[in-house]
């Protein structure tokens, strides 16, 4: 007798693919399968789409794994992104730059980050 198996919430997001399983165990998963048409500003849009997906995921799922690493795992190796990892990737820097405050609160007050005041003087380009 074949049960089924009940989806996993995170496939519903549009760029979570799952291949075919070598057995009712083993779903190989991919989080990242997205299909880029060439078009670097369109591909970013994409990117930022899919990332404002996977916010409003991570805030209606209450999943509890660290999903960002696992996803970043299945992006291109070796600067072969596409615009729509760079799309992904900056809309989330943009949403970790307004919710910071909330990041530091659910880490824990006794973390050890450097909290040295930020100068701009004198510093060089990050690009």
């Amino acid at each position: 007798m074949s049960t089924t198996r009940k989806p996993h919430p995170i496939e519903s997001l549009s760029f979570v693919y799952d291949r075919a399983p070598k057995s009712r165990t083993n779903v190989q998963r991919c989080l990242w399968h997205v299909q880029p048409t060439g078009n670097y500003d369109g591909d970013c849009h994409t990117g930022q789409l899919f990332a404002i997906e996977y916010l409003r995921y991570r805030v209606e799922c209450e999943e509890s794994t660290p999903l960002l690493a696992l996803i970043i795992r299945d992006m291109p190796k070796g600067g072969e992104h596409t615009g729509i990892e760079v799309g992904f990737l900056e809309l989330l820097d943009i949403a970790a730059h307004g919710g910071h405050h909330h990041a530091e609160q659910t880490f824990g007050a006794g973390a050890r980050v450097n909290t040295a005041p930020l100068s701009t003087s004198g510093q060089t380009a990050l690009w």
